[in-house]
């Protein structure tokens, strides 16, 4: 009899455990499934704007009200300005579940691609290895997002910015009235933007012969900084500026297909060469302009770029300040820094480095005419007093932003001038110049 009672006992323990470990399990993929329930909510605002079903999601606080609203509110004003997307696909590459303060983390990164409305076949944005941490709390039996947070630039803009107005306008987050009539004060300066833009709106005149002059302008002298034969002579008349290309040196010529090769290559991969930073877009953007100017093609050996870093080719080092080079640990602040870049660029009294023109200089975008928006240049952007991000481009599919294809890292990705548009109001332009090095 005991050893009846002992099996039945031991029979009863085992299922226990056994329900537990099911029930267990059964309770890690209901939280371990809240990031993808979140990305296809964000796949549905992306292409039908709705909001309506986020209730099985999120706790109903006001920080998950701010994301929901600035997700919308973006994707509102990229399809105000541009054709945005009816096409979105995400892919999480990794997660990471933690417990801190009661609270259940969950760190993903992932692969995110939407698509042109005007053209499914034009991908509109492509981004990798973009960071989302999830805070989960448990309530009523059931697992919610509590917080989201993102390195995604697009959306924790927009979202800072909404807040902004909020704050400005004398409210509080936590009422939803305040934040509503806040996106529509951001939403309004996007419009304006839109209507300015002429490309975008054909039927738009606009009067100003100053403006067609000005672009005419900037064409002409475009074309004279990229013509060898003009620096040249400018150097055999006595220019002081260039009078050092009579020193032993080397005038590189700047391959835009080279370097906007290298951008499409490496924009979603950082290349293992070269030292990744936690701020690498002006990293980045300095690697593809040195592609430019040692003539990279996708056929050249790893051990070739290996050596050109090695030996600084068509790099400067030891001239003090004006330096610019990196490698596979460190590098200077004129090729890492994006104002520093901007100001060494356009430096007259170096001895050796790529020289340039920067274009639209703490100008709104819609100043820019978008024709001298080709591959191979750069973009730097800021939302009030500071440039902050930096992007190359790549690819120009037509004549309007959302077909001017460019690439950026700190946020791997590959979007379109357009998409940077919507959050950034001033973006300027940066060319490459043939230029003097020392080897």
């Amino acid at each position: 009899m005991k050893k009846l009672v002992f099996t039945v006992a031991i029979t009863i323990c085992l299922l226990l455990s056994s329900l537990t470990i099911v029930a267990m399990k059964d309770e890690s993929e209901m939280i371990s499934s809240l990031p993808d329930q979140y990305f296809e909510w964000q796949g549905r605002v992306i292409t039908q704007l709705e909001l309506s079903d986020r209730d099985g999601i999120f706790i109903d606080n006001s920080e998950n009200y701010l994301h929901a609203k600035a997700l919308e509110s973006y994707t509102r004003a990229a399809l105000w300005l541009f054709d945005y997307s009816d096409s979105y696909s995400y892919k999480i590459e990794s997660k990471e579940m933690r417990f801190t303060d009661g609270r259940i983390i969950i760190e993903c990164y992932v692969y995110i691609k939407t698509h042109s409305m005007a053209n499914p076949s034009d991908v509109f944005c492509e981004k990798t290895n973009i960071k989302y941490t999830f805070s989960i709390i448990k309530t009523d039996n059931k697992y919610y997002i509590d917080k989201v947070t993102t390195t995604d630039l697009f959306y924790s803009i927009s979202e800072n910015e909404i807040a902004d107005i909020v704050i400005m306008n004398g409210a509080d987050l936590s009422d939803k009235t305040a934040v509503d009539d806040a996106v529509e004060q951001w939403l309004k300066l996007r419009a304006d933007n839109a209507f300015k833009m002429q490309s975008n709106y054909p039927d738009i005149k606009i009067p100003d012969l100053e403006y067609e002059m000005d672009y005419e302008k900037l064409n002409n002298d475009l074309q004279t900084l990229n013509n060898v034969d003009n620096v040249i002579e400018s150097e055999e008349n006595g220019d002081s500026a260039l009078s050092f290309k009579s020193q032993a040196s080397v005038s590189t010529a700047y391959n835009s297909t080279s370097a906007a090769s290298y951008a499409d290559t490496y924009a979603l991969n950082n290349n293992p060469l070269f030292a990744t930073l936690t701020g690498d877009c002006a990293n980045f953007v300095s690697q593809c302009v040195w592609a430019g100017y040692i003539s990279w093609n996708g056929s050249m050996s790893s051990s070739t770029v290996q050596s050109y870093i090695a030996n600084d080719y068509k790099m400067v080092t030891g001239q003090s300040s004006n330096n610019w080079y990196m490698g596979p640990n460190t590098g200077h602040p004129n090729w890492t820094g994006l104002n520093s870049f901007a100001s060494f660029l356009t430096n007259t009294s170096k001895i050796y480095g790529p020289s340039g023109t920067i274009f639209n200089n703490n100008k709104s975008y819609t100043d820019l005419p978008i024709i001298l928006l080709t591959p191979g240049k750069a973009i730097q952007m800021k939302i009030s007093s500071t440039y902050d991000h930096s992007a190359f481009i790549y690819s120009s599919t037509g004549n309007t932003l959302a077909n001017k294809l460019c690439a950026a890292h700190t946020s791997n990705q590959k979007t379109t001038v357009a998409s940077f548009a919507v959050v950034y109001p001033y973006i300027r332009l940066l060319s490459f110049n043939t230029s003097v090095f020392a080897n």
